[in-house]
C-alpha cells in the first residue's frame, strides 16, 4: 500500500531538522517481523545544525493523524530540496495530533 500526504516534519531530539512538504511512503518489505518502507518528501525548509545531526524521529501528517518513526539513522545527504531515506519498523501512531 501506498501512502502520500502533505506535511511532515523530522526532528532532533525536539528541534525541527526538516520541514517536508508532499511525501510518499512505499513499503519496502512486510514480513510480521520485519517492515519496511521507502519515504520521499519534498523538503519545504532545512533547519542547520539539527539537519545534519542524526539519529532523527521524522514525524508523517497522514489525514488527522501522525505516523511517527524515532531512531532514523540518516545517512544520505539531506541537503537537497528532496529527500530520500528508508524507515524501518511500524510506525507509531498519534491519533488526532499534527506532526508540527
Amino acid at each position: 500500500m501506498k501512502a502520500t500526504g502533505k506535511a511532515g516534519v523530522l526532528r532532533f531530539k525536539y528541534q525541527v531538522a526538516v520541514r517536508l512538504g508532499d511525501w510518499t511512503l512505499e513499503p519496502v518489505l512486510i514480513l510480521p517481523r520485519h517492515q519496511r518502507y521507502h519515504l520521499r518528501g519534498s523538503v519545504v525548509s532545512r533547519h542547520e545544525p539539527w539537519s545534519s545531526r542524526s539519529p532523527l524521529d521524522v514525524y508523517l501528517e497522514f489525514g488527522p493523524n501522525t505516523w511517527i518513526w524515532n531512531g532514523i539513522l540518516i545517512d544520505t545527504d539531506a541537503s537537497g530540496v528532496r529527500l530520500s531515506i528508508e524507515l524501518h519498523g511500524p510506525p507509531t501512531i498519534d491519533k488526532g495530533v499534527p506532526a508540527a
